[in-house]
């Protein structure tokens, strides 16, 4: 009855989604789904379809998405897809215990095809499965699959990116005959090497697997003539990895020297060094590469740090451009001064330091130094920093990931060391020894700081960060601890990402108003004389902990286009924003209540078209602040409305319809639900 209302009123999008662990649910849909004049996007998710009939026309299809979904026999998604006169993208991912085995795709219009197998238990590859590409048309291919090969593939003149994956039985010769006009190719599959033959794109992206190398006869022509990079991902160093890698290089020697030298300064050191095996040509190379990376780990120190001193001693290129320092507990700060020193006097431009929980003496010659571009500090306690004469006239970015200092007054003297710092990035736990975190830099343009709770530690008064940088354009703060202490107003401000357990909003008055766009979770109230005109605002994330304000810093923003409403999360290294991408609603608080306005703020009547709310839960609050923006939002074009993932499909059905049924102003309002 729900999908009939839809049709009803022209739906444009439709997903069916079964909860996708659970087993799978027949679903029977009506049959004027299957001559829908208007649908454009159809998506059927883990389920069971039953009762499909013969005839199928769907005049406007365009994206067609069929996720381990199950027909009673191999004709069907034939027949479906030769309703689809326009349909322009496909994918199917299917599970190889359902009944379907060949798939058919005869789609002349499409122009991107996404084909995924799985095997939920031990199986090996059978003749009797696989899939049938006909789409000449096709300018986007993707196969992976555990179980299938391609039974048929016509050629595809207008080819241009593909990835497939297959295990080994089929014919690659001929799977590669159709894929000659593709500018992107990703290839996993036996004897992938013989395609290096045939003409090739300036730059190769080359995955190896641990499988018998060939070698070919003669040198492929794209070695000699076009190829400019190889990369290789996850490199052990294993014996069989490198017999493929140095023959590989072998074969890019008639490259140009400075791009064989940015090969090399890719890898670690010590691998660099033994491509001086490969022939005469290389003997020397690695010692004119201008980027060193040194890994010292806890095993075998005392090999590894004469590895470093033999090779600065025997490099030899005037200028170096980076230099990075990977150290154990039992790093010799002896050897630490002396690499550095070699490096200051190559003119070094980017150096990185990591040293896990110990302390770092850094040589005094560096605070001085007049080359450095980049300095990154990781993970280490920075002790004899000296408080007077530290300049970096040319340092551009300072990077402090989890390090430590002695004291606040250290802070504060290393960067007012450093006249032209546009970037810096700070991250701490708040067992650190600096409390209050200084940044004074009058030309910084770009500011990220996280802190990070460690062990139950309180947060107190004087923790906390003070930033007077009115030159920003970009601002991140995240924090789990600190209290924000003071900010200065930032007229060029145009990005700003906020996130704070505690604070006054007294603090932000006037300082984050030039920003075009916003995110913000701010768990206390704010005053609405502190808060400021957004009159240059246009997009703002809004934390779903935060609702009870909401209402209020919408009469201060008269220019907002785009709304959102997401439980916050960070955009930051995947390492720690599993630590921090979560507010307090996440450990079980309910969720604020919505004051609706007293009055219509200004940005709903002039300037609002987009509301979008990410893992709608269809509380009452939820749905009476989206009800709202509804009724009174008259310039609104869209509201998508993404539901929490674990909600299961009657209560999205029951959701859908109290959203569709909700009055709207605006005539021009489209109402997306996933």
């Amino acid at each position: 009855m729900l999908v009939q209302i839809l049709i009803e009123r022209g739906v444009r999008k439709l997903r069916f989604h079964n909860y996708p662990f659970g087993p799978k649910e027949a679903i029977r849909l009506p049959g004027s789904l299957y001559t829908c004049q208007t649908l454009v996007s159809l998506t059927l998710f883990s389920a069971v379809i039953v009762d499909v009939p013969l005839k199928f026309c769907f005049p406007s299809l365009k994206t067609l998405r069929l996720r381990r979904v199950e027909f009673s026999n191999d004709e069907i998604v034939p027949k479906i897809l030769s309703g689809c006169p326009v349909l322009e993208d496909l994918t199917v991912v299917r599970e190889h215990n359902g009944s379907v085995k060949n798939i058919t795709i005869m789609v002349p219009s499409l122009l991107r095809l996404t084909v995924l197998d799985f095997k939920f238990a031990y199986k090996v590859p059978r003749n009797d499965v696989g899939f049938v590409i006909k789409a000449p048309s096709l300018k986007s291919l993707t196969v992976v699959s555990q179980v299938s090969w391609v039974c048929s593939l016509v050629n595809m003149p207008n080819l241009v990116k593909v990835n497939v994956k297959l295990p080994p039985p089929g014919d690659s010769k001929k799977l590669l005959e159709c894929l000659t006009s593709a500018r992107h190719l990703s290839l996993f599959f036996i004897s992938y090497w013989r395609l290096l033959s045939s003409r090739v794109s300036s730059t190769m992206y080359m995955l190896f697997s641990l499988i018998q190398w060939e070698q070919s006869s003669s040198v492929p022509q794209c070695l000699i003539s076009s190829l400019e990079t190889v990369e290789w991902i996850d490199y052990q160093g294993r014996e069989s990895e490198k017999k493929v890698g140095l023959k590989t290089m072998d074969r890019i020697s008639l490259l140009p020297e400075d791009l064989i030298l940015k090969i090399l300064s890719s890898v670690p050191t010590k691998f660099s060094v033994t491509t001086s095996l490969l022939s005469k040509r290389w003997c020397y190379l690695w010692k004119h590469v201008p980027k060193l990376l040194f890994y010292l780990g806890h095993s075998d120190y005392q090999r590894a740090s004469r590895l470093v001193h033999t090779f600065l001693l025997l490099n030899k290129v005037p200028v170096l451009e980076s230099m990075h320092l990977s150290l154990g507990q039992n790093g010799s700060s002896i050897d630490i001064d002396t690499w550095t020193r070699v490096a200051i006097s190559r003119g070094v431009r980017n150096l990185l330091y990591f040293r896990f929980s110990a302390t770092l003496r850094l040589p005094r010659s560096l605070y001085t130094c007049e080359t450095l571009v980049t300095l990154t500090l990781i993970a280490a306690i920075i002790v004899d920093v000296p408080l007077t004469n530290i300049c970096f006239p040319s340092l551009k970015a300072l990077i402090l990931l989890f390090v430590d200092f002695l004291s606040d007054e250290i802070v504060s003297s290393l960067l007012s060391g450093c006249p032209v710092l546009t970037e810096l990035n700070v991250s701490r736990f708040s067992n650190a020894r600096v409390k209050t975190f200084t940044v004074f830099v009058p030309s910084l343009q770009c500011l990220t700081i996280i802190d990070i709770k460690k062990g139950s530690q309180a947060q107190g008064d004087d923790v906390g960060f003070v930033i007077k940088a009115p030159s920003l354009n970009s601002l991140t703060i995240y924090s789990q601890f600190s209290w924000f202490c003071s900010l200065v107003k930032m007229p060029y401000l145009v990005k700003a990402n906020v996130k704070l357990p505690h604070g006054d909003s007294k603090k932000f008055k006037g300082c984050l108003t030039s920003a075009k766009h916003l995110s913000l979770c701010l768990q206390p109230p704010l005053d609405p004389s502190h808060i400021g005109v957004f009159d240059q605002l246009v997009s703002l994330n809004l934390c779903t902990c935060s609702l009870d304000w909401c209402g209020l810093i919408l009469r201060h923003t008269p220019k907002l286009r785009v709304l959102r409403f997401v439980l916050f999360r960070a955009n930051v290294s995947p390492k720690i924003v599993n630590i921090i991408k979560k507010c307090r609603m996440s450990y079980g608080d309910s969720i604020t209540q919505w004051e609706q306005p007293s009055s219509v703020p200004q940005c709903l009547t002039s300037s609002l078209e987009t509301v979008e709310w990410i893992d709608y839960k269809g509380t009452k609050t939820e749905k009476k602040t989206v009800m709202y923006f509804l009724k009174n939002s008259r310039q609104l074009k869209k509201v998508s409305i993404r539901s929490l993932a674990s909600i299961n499909l009657n209560e999205k059905h029951k959701m859908l319809l109290e959203l569709a049924s909700a009055q709207r102003i605006s005539s021009e309002c489209r109402l997306l639900f996933t």
